[in-house]
């Protein structure tokens, strides 16, 4: 059984390539803890089909384009609501993988990975591919277990800026409360000011930061903020855990058995066990029906 965490890392490397689109292979020479992080990154572009509550912020039931766009939303509400899969509202581009090209930034989302608000589009009309025809308007929002927050509508970054400050100020007037943004009570304010062509730029180079709005400084609490590379701390720290949990089992197999109270004497082989494929993934190890988790894959 020496090798049996080794063997769940390989089973877990199988696993997330197996669920990745089939261009995803390029990745396959990363080690575990980066393959790890893209497939979180990957993964967490999609919204888990589950029954939520939906908020609209004052702003967006206030504007001119809720009411050109009254029928999108109301259907959204619905199938959210219900619990139905709305992921054929988002961009068709989440069907694949980036691939980096030499000298160039992999192309990310970053208004996901910094603020962790998705953007849908907002048409009745499905395409071919099963998602629906990209619109010039878009609907922000964030999406937690049990509610849907709908922010507002802005147009594509090729004519809005995507990190505007005011997107960040409705979260932190409507809902300062349901953990999307957290108040930096030990921050008076920011004694550098940012505008808001200022703050793109600092996006697009990987960087984030809090933000200040009405006088006090909030950071955002759905995605952590960005790396370097663009991508969520979140993700990051997810794949921590896991690592350092895999590093645990591996110096003391039969001591974390123990620990659970399992019989570190039972033939245990490395299992992953999904409740919900694709949003909802665990390694670890079985016997005779039994499953002992070792760490969330997402």
């Amino acid at each position: 059984m020496a090798d049996i965490v080794e063997r769940l890392e390989r089973k877990i490397r199988r696993h997330v390539l197996g669920a990745m689109p089939k261009e995803a292979i390029f990745l396959a020479g990363l080690g575990l803890g980066q393959l790890l992080i893209e497939y979180r990154v990957w993964r967490g572009q999609f919204i888990p089909p589950q029954r939520r509550a939906v908020f609209e912020s004052k702003e967006l039931r206030e504007s001119d384009k809720r009411r050109e766009n009254q029928a999108v939303i109301e259907r959204l509400a619905v199938k959210l609501e219900a619990g139905e899969s709305i992921n054929a509202f988002l961009s068709s581009s989440v069907q694949r993988i980036p691939r980096p090209r030499k000298g160039q930034v992999v192309p990310r989302d970053q208004l996901l990975a910094e603020w962790g608000i998705h953007h849908l589009h907002l048409s009745n009309q499905v395409d071919g591919d099963g998602f629906v025809k990209r619109s010039e308007d878009v609907l922000f929002a964030i999406f937690k277990d049990d509610a849907a927050y709908l922010i507002g509508i802005y147009g594509h970054p090729k004519t809005d800026n995507w990190a505007r400050q005011e997107i960040f100020a409705t979260l932190v007037r409507n809902w300062p409360d349901r953990g999307l943004v957290a108040e930096l009570k030990s921050v008076i304010g920011l004694s550098q000011q940012y505008d808001d062509d200022d703050r793109a730029k600092l996006r697009k180079a990987g960087l984030s930061g809090p933000v200040e709005v009405d006088g006090k400084v909030y950071s955002p609490l759905a995605s952590l903020g960005q790396t370097t590379a663009g991508t969520p701390i979140k993700a990051t720290m997810g794949m921590q855990r896991l690592m350092w949990a895999l590093r645990e089992w591996e110096r003391d197999f039969s001591g974390k058995l123990r620990s659970v109270g399992a019989n570190p004497y039972s033939y245990w082989l490395p299992k992953i066990e999904t409740p919900v494929p694709g949003f909802e993934e665990h390694a670890g190890f079985s016997h005779a029906g039994d499953f002992v988790g070792v760490g969330r894959i997402l």
